[in-house]
Order: C-alpha cells, then sequence, then structure tokens
C-alpha cells in the first residue's frame, strides 16, 4: 500500500481532520475524536494519551521512527508535516491541529507557513483550527468571507500582501477593502465585540 493510498484510506472520505504534533497538550483537551486522525512524529505520543487511532507519519526525530506507519527520510528536503499536507485530497473542510504551539519559534512559524500553502492549494472552502496547550489560539481559513461571533482581541497575520475589509461590532472596523503589507502592524490587536465578518482576497490566520 502506498503512503497516499494510506491516508485516503484513514480519511474515508471525510472532509475532517485532526493532526498532531510534538508539544504537549493539557489532559483536559476536548478532541474531536469522530475525526480520523495522523500523528506527525511525535504527535505519535497523543495517541495513546487520547486513546485515539489513526497513521503515524514523520522521521523519527521527535520520537522513534520504528513507531510511526510512515517512516520518512531524515534527510529530505521538507518538514514532516509538509509531507503529510501534501498527501492530503484538495477538497478538505477542517482541520483541527493540536501540538504544533509551544516550541522554537522557527518551528512554529514554518509550521504556520505550511498551514497557508495548503490553504492555498486547497480547492474547497476551508478552516484550519490550531491549538495551543490549551485551547484554541488561531483560525487559518481561505473563506473570502468568514464570520465570528466573541468578545475580546484579536490581530490578523497575512503572510502575503493582502486585502482586508472588517465589517461589525469590532473597535476598529476596515469598511472599504483596503490593501496592507505582509504581517501589517495596522492589523495588530483590534477588539471584538459581538457578530463581525472579515472579507479577504488570499488565505490568513486570525489570533486570539
Amino acid at each position: 500500500m502506498t503512503n497516499n493510498t494510506l491516508i485516503l484510506d484513514s480519511l474515508k472520505s471525510q472532509k475532517s481532520l485532526n493532526i498532531f504534533g510534538p508539544m504537549e497538550l493539557s489532559s483536559s483537551m476536548t478532541i474531536e475524536d469522530s475525526l480520523p486522525s495522523f500523528f506527525i512524529d511525535g504527535g505519535v505520543n497523543h495517541k495513546h494519551h487520547f486513546n485515539l487511532k489513526g497513521v503515524s507519519v514523520g522521521d523519527g526525530d521527535s520520537s522513534h521512527q520504528h513507531n510511526m506507519d510512515i517512516k520518512l527520510d531524515p534527510r529530505k528536503d521538507s518538514s514532516d508535516l509538509d509531507y503529510f499536507l501534501a498527501l492530503l485530497p484538495r477538497d478538505i473542510q477542517k482541520i483541527n491541529v493540536y501540538g504544533f504551539f509551544g516550541g522554537e519559534l522557527d518551528q512554529q512559524l514554518i509550521s504556520l507557513g505550511s498551514l497557508i500553502r495548503f490553504l492555498e492549494k486547497n480547492n474547497e472552502s476551508c478552516e484550519i483550527y490550531v491549538y495551543n496547550k490549551f485551547s484554541l489560539k488561531i483560525i487559518a481559513t481561505n473563506k473570502k468571507t468568514i464570520s465570528f461571533n466573541f468578545t475580546g482581541e484579536f490581530s490578523l497575520l497575512n503572510f502575503k500582501k493582502n486585502k482586508f475589509k472588517i465589517l461589525g461590532s469590532v473597535d476598529y472596523p476596515i469598511e472599504k477593502q483596503k490593501n496592507f503589507e505582509i504581517f501589517d502592524s495596522e492589523l495588530l490587536h483590534n477588539i471584538a465585540k459581538g457578530e463581525f465578518e472579515i472579507h479577504s482576497e488570499k488565505p490568513f490566520m486570525i489570533y486570539r
């Protein structure tokens, strides 16, 4: 069985999935255990902790390679996460990402970049929910319009030059679509006060 076939068989035609990385997670974390789960290298430790089933992928640098269902060459030119994302079909609609938050800053940034590149290639509207040790921190999406309803501070992260419009109950709305630079500081620390929506031309992340 090829690696691609193993991933597709595990998905069972579902368009939503969980991905686990090696960083620590709280034992009280709520996992959508009805979804297919995939464990990236050291993320396999969460497989046993949360009593989950699924496929493990990695080169063994944060685990032991003999624990991997898909064993990767440590000398490859991409991360384990990049390799896995490249095997997914292009009609995924939702991904929960656990265990990629809280490590070295360079690894976190590269992982976030991998998720954005996946969104750029995905044919369906997709939302990616990125959790830290305790709770949801980032939502990444390629949707042109997405609605939210919460109270609190948020920032928008754009990995490429992009146009945004923000309408609704926020302290700093952007009523006419406007150009923004990469990681533009104007998009830092807005405050939500209920329902609002974000219009974007390219994939982006909202950090809470």
